[in-house]
């Protein structure tokens, strides 16, 4: 019907209505405003979005958190954090005076010696306040989620993901083998040929891991390499899946008898012995002259 449209340059979710649908649109609010104004109410209108307080006021924050988007980060804030260079011990005292939850920080690669400039910069949750943040039960990545506000610290955190190229190859398959035992991963013919591809052009290329030279394309092979092995390793999870699923059908499913012809014995005929006839002529005799 072509009623709304969703680009994601907007946003995933946020519906565009198209002519036809905001004429349908008004028509449903119109239908429902009136009903609303026959059994006696009267229509307001409120802003999406208010301040923190307000929902500190209602009880809303924090108690309903997890159910809510989190709050946004006022600029006068982020900038008096970035002018002021707060220390560990004055975030921290912020965390346990409510004004953030949490902290991100720039996570950048390490490897041989120096820094890379792929997956640069990778913005990770590793500062927040008790109980306002959870791990996430995932077997590699572990992620940390944060239930409340967040903001940004200046510097950069060390992150040391390889020793030599062995060492690269070695996490990659490790990781690509824990990939394949989470349920939720997929493959597809598609993703087996295409996937591998696209990860070593990302990582070498539109990230920069030209620029890193030869460091740069070990990571990027080793990238290439764990994307894979993983949907190798996916597609023959589910193959032993499907075969182990045939298999344990044809031994649970359950004997038919099948009806046994019976041998039909004809009876012989029966056999009488007759006893024999004999059959004996008068002799004549003849008169003697």
């Amino acid at each position: 019907l072509r009623l709304f449209h969703i680009d994601e340059m907007v946003g995933q979710g946020l519906v565009l209505w198209t002519p036809a649908g905001s004429v349908v649109r008004q028509e449903l609010q119109t239908f429902i405003g009136e009903e609303l104004r026959k059994q006696g109410y009267h229509q307001v209108f409120t802003p999406h979005i208010g301040k923190l307080d307000l929902y500190r006021t209602s009880g809303h924050f924090p108690y309903y958190r997890e159910s809510q988007y989190p709050p946004i980060v006022e600029h006068d804030q982020m900038a008096a954090l970035a002018s002021e260079g707060c220390s560990c011990a004055e975030l921290a005292n912020r965390l346990e005076q409510g004004e953030i939850d949490g902290y991100l920080l720039n996570r950048r690669h390490f490897y041989k010696g120096r820094w890379l400039a792929a997956e640069h910069p990778d913005r990770v949750l590793r500062l927040v306040r008790r109980g306002r943040a959870r791990m996430q039960d995932r077997l590699i990545h572990e992620l940390l989620e944060c239930r409340g506000r967040t903001a940004r610290l200046r510097g950069l955190l060390r992150h040391e993901s390889w020793i030599d190229f062995d060492d690269a190859l070695a996490k990659a398959i490790r990781y690509a083998h824990a990939s394949a035992l989470m349920p939720e991963s997929r493959t597809s013919p598609a993703k087996l040929l295409f996937n591998a591809p696209w990860a070593f052009l990302k990582t070498y290329l539109i990230q920069g891991g030209v620029l890193d030279g030869w460091r740069g394309f070990e990571a990027s092979i080793a990238i290439a390499a764990r994307s894979l092995v993983k949907h190798i390793l996916i597609r023959e999870r589910d193959a032993a899946a499907r075969d182990a699923k045939v298999a344990a059908a044809k031994t649970s499913r359950p004997a038919i008898a099948t009806p046994t012809r019976r041998a039909i014995v004809e009876p012989a005929p029966l056999r009488t012995t007759h006893a024999a006839h004999l059959h004996a002529k008068p002799v004549g005799t003849r008169r003697a002259d």
